[in-house]
């Protein structure tokens, strides 16, 4: 039996990603349309001229996945989990659209961790797009941090109180398709199967 705390918390952090996009998508729609007060003053502003740069600066993303978090919560991992193989009736479209649903708004919709919420996260959520980091776990892994979430200061909630057993590795099958790997073309769209090679 858990106790309440644990329960709490379960519904605290199952909240937390979409609290963050509807504050965040409140904070982007600005005021409502409030009227900008009118200066009492009748001097001229002064004009503001911008240095042109040579090159502009990419806004920064939130700071990567904290890879202590992660480690630990890998290193939690049970060894039959570790290496368990996903089913073989998944489905990447299904997965796509439960991607879509809970894990774009802060992983992004390609995966490169760069979703809407990611900002608002310290440390920012994992870059699936990134070949090093998706091969480094496996498909057992990924489905036990999707069913128990990272810990450890992490924002990962755990899925398994809303995600069935089939769902979750319905996502895996997608967060393993966001890495291009050496024989797949990076022009494939997330989620969808490489072109077929040229005869």
């Amino acid at each position: 039996m858990k106790d309440t705390r644990s329960r709490t918390s379960l519904f605290a952090r199952c909240w937390l990603v979409p609290g963050l996009i509807l504050i965040f998508a409140g904070a982007c729609q600005g005021d409502g349309g409030a009227e900008e007060p009118t200066p009492t003053t009748t001097e001229e502003p002064t004009p503001v001229v911008e240095e042109p740069t040579a090159a502009e600066e990419p806004t920064a993303a939130a700071e990567p996945a904290d890879p202590a978090a992660l480690t630990a919560a890998l290193a939690r991992i049970p060894d039959g989990d570790r290496d368990r193989q996903p089913p073989t009736d998944v489905d990447p479209q299904a997965g796509r659209t439960t991607f879509d649903g809970l894990c774009a708004a802060c992983h992004g919709a390609g995966g490169a961790g760069d979703g809407p919420a990611a900002k608002m996260l310290d440390p920012g959520p994992g870059n699936f797009s990134d070949p090093g980091r998706n091969r480094r776990t496996t498909a057992g892994q990924k489905a036990w941090i999707v069913t128990h979430g990272v810990g450890g200061g992490s924002a990962m909630p755990p899925f398994e109180a809303a995600l069935s057993r089939a769902q979750i590795w319905n996502v895996v099958a997608v967060i393993e398709e966001l890495a291009p790997s050496p024989e797949q073309p990076t022009d494939a769209a997330p989620g969808e199967p490489p072109a077929a090679a040229a005869p």
